[in-house]
């Protein structure tokens, strides 16, 4: 008589089961938003900008992307979101490009390091 080790099987059923909750969770159409505002005002969006921000300091590096196909993700942006959202960006290279393609109705661009002291 041979003994089944169950060990495997459960890590795996385990792995099954968060890898689905994550793309369940995680999927940019379960979570729009119906309750944006139309503007922001001076006073929130300067809040905004103050409470996000981190302190005046220096930054060893400063990135820029190189990157030629920055543009490839388009058509799979386009497909799995909805006009009128937020959209969340890091850097200032595509980020003009990726909103107009997905024209969200909010856009928030955030950069490491501010060297030209826009905020």
């Amino acid at each position: 008589m041979r003994i089944i080790n169950r060990r495997p099987i459960l890590r795996m059923r385990l792995v099954v089961v968060v890898l689905a909750s994550t793309v369940f969770f995680s999927s940019p159409s379960f979570f729009a938003a119906d309750t944006l505002p139309s503007q922001l005002s001076d006073d929130v969006f300067w809040r905004m900008v103050s409470d996000f921000s981190e302190g005046s300091g220096s930054f060893r590096f400063e990135f820029m992307s190189n990157e030629r196909e920055f543009q490839s993700v388009i058509p799979d942006l386009v497909a799995t979101t909805k006009p009128g959202g937020v959209y969340l960006g890091v850097g200032p290279e595509q980020n003009f490009t990726y909103i107009a393609a997905t024209q969200p109705k909010m856009a928030f661009i955030t950069d490491i390091l501010d060297l030209q002291g826009n905020l």
